[in-house]
Parts: structure tokens; sequence; C-alpha cells
């Protein structure tokens, strides 16, 4: 069971820090009202800071920078997808963008 956890841990650090290593990080976590050097932590794995779910969302939402949900969705077997709520298609297969 161990065995398992630790490539998915490995993959949700390593989006963490392509995410840290692609972003601004400074201008991210003033636009979400978090002090950047807490999230600069929080997103170094070495650190006991951990993200908080609506952290994740606020800084994915304010950077548009999917890599750390899509690493967790993939840890599950899953893949996401931007779907277009404003579109005039029927069904959501027809809204992804």
């Amino acid at each position: 069971m161990c065995d398992l956890r630790e490539p998915k841990q490995n993959a949700f650090d390593n989006a963490c820090y392509a995410f840290a290593d692609s972003e601004n990080m400074e201008q991210v976590a003033k636009r979400c009202g978090i002090n950047p050097t807490i999230l600069r932590n929080k997103l170094n794995p070495e650190q006991p800071h951990k993200l908080t779910v609506g952290e994740l969302i606020a800084i994915t939402e304010e950077s548009g920078n999917y890599c750390i949900i899509n690493s967790l969705l993939l840890s599950l077997n899953m893949v996401g997808a931007r779907v277009d709520l404003n579109a005039d298609q029927e069904t959501l297969i027809k809204r992804v963008v």
C-alpha cells in the first residue's frame, strides 16, 4: 500500500515545484490574499506547511495553471477538462474547451 502512495506523492511534489518555478509567486500570492513567503513554503514539500483546498483552488484560478490539480486527478486515474459553462451546447462533452 505504501509503495503506491510514494509515486503519487512524488508527482504531487513535482507539480508543486513546477508551479512555483513557472509562476510569479509574489503576484499570485498577493492576488489570492496569501503571504508570498507562506505560499512558497506551502509549495515546498520539505516544509511543514501544506496547501489547503481553498488555497489550491485560489492559486489555480488566479494563475490559470492547473498542474497541481492535474497531478491530483492523475493520481486517482482521472483527468480534468475545462468546461465552458456559457456554451450553447446541450452536453458537457460538447462544452469542453
